[in-house]
């Protein structure tokens, strides 16, 4: 048995720890090296890569960059004369990176079903600029007449707009404007708001309106009524929908990550599951086997 100081315990304490730090490093380092290069984490719909930035650094507080991808999901379906989704044909979901990326997929798709064919197509989507500077010009290199296209709004993300506009109106008048935005919305009626918020803001100069501009740049996707009238939707829910159960409720786990070389085929595998699709991809794998 040893009989140490109180100052030679210390001291072994301390080395004990050194060497204990010193090998937590190592470690670090060599997980850095063999695991941490390529590997992708799924966070709020959005791919976001895991790239190592702590090659100099020795203490446990790591640290990550993490510039981030973004899915881009797409829904092919079919209405009936009602205006319903179809439930007697399948949809098809799909999802890949990047506009252009996005926009080319989903042009085999349609092409391969022979889009301009149909009587009506209507595209729905939110108010991003890399959509519908693509749209229209892609269903009409596919075919289809331009008297038959519809291009929509989602109405929901234009009801959240509004409240960016709230925010430049008295209190008192908030409430008051609102549903007379919301009503002017739903017909469609740009000009007739732009009346009622320079009638109470009536020193604000157009310029600095800018959420106004959201409305101005997309004037001719509100007709919200007449889209009800003619059995078309209004909202796309379904793309929402497909975002949550494809995405956020496989992908979107806690600590979870994703090498990029598996996760876009795996999203796709997903997508053809909750389609209904599974049966049909299988029986087209093995049909030469």
């Amino acid at each position: 048995m040893l009989n140490l100081s109180p100052s030679d315990l210390e001291e072994l304490k301390n080395l004990h720890k050194k060497e204990k730090n010193k090998r937590r490093a190592d470690r670090i380092k060599v997980l850095v090296k063999k695991k941490y290069q390529s590997y992708y984490y799924l966070d709020e719909d959005t791919i976001t890569t895991w790239k190592n930035k702590f090659q100099n650094r020795t203490d446990s507080n790591a640290c990550f960059d993490t510039p981030w991808i973004e899915p881009k999901m797409f829904v092919i379906t079919t209405l009936t004369k009602e205006g319903k989704v179809n439930k007697e044909r399948l949809p098809i979901y799909d999802c890949t990176f990047g506009d252009d990326e996005t926009f080319a997929l989903l042009e085999k798709y349609l092409k391969r079903l022979d889009i301009h064919k149909a009587t009506e197509v209507q595209f729905v989507a939110d108010g991003a600029p890399w959509i519908w500077h693509r749209a229209q010009s892609m269903l009409l290199r596919l075919g289809v007449p331009q008297n038959s296209i519809t291009e929509t709004l989602d109405y929901y993300h234009a009801a959240e707009h509004l409240t960016q506009l709230m925010q430049y109106m008295p209190k008192e008048k908030q409430k008051e404007v609102e549903i007379q935005l919301k009503k002017q919305l739903w017909e469609g009626d740009v000009n007739q708001m732009h009346l009622t918020i320079k009638g109470v803001l009536t020193n604000l100069d157009d310029r600095e309106l800018k959420p106004f501009n959201y409305f101005k740049n997309n004037e001719n996707r509100l007709n919200y009524r007449q889209y009800k009238e003619q059995f078309l939707v209004v909202g796309s829910g379904i793309v929402e929908s497909g975002i949550r159960r494809i995405i956020n409720l496989r992908f979107k786990c806690p600590s979870s990550f994703w090498n990029k070389g598996t996760l876009e085929p795996l999203i796709y595998l997903r997508s053809i599951l909750l389609a209904g699709r599974w049966n049909t991809l299988i029986n087209n794998l093995t049909k030469n086997i």
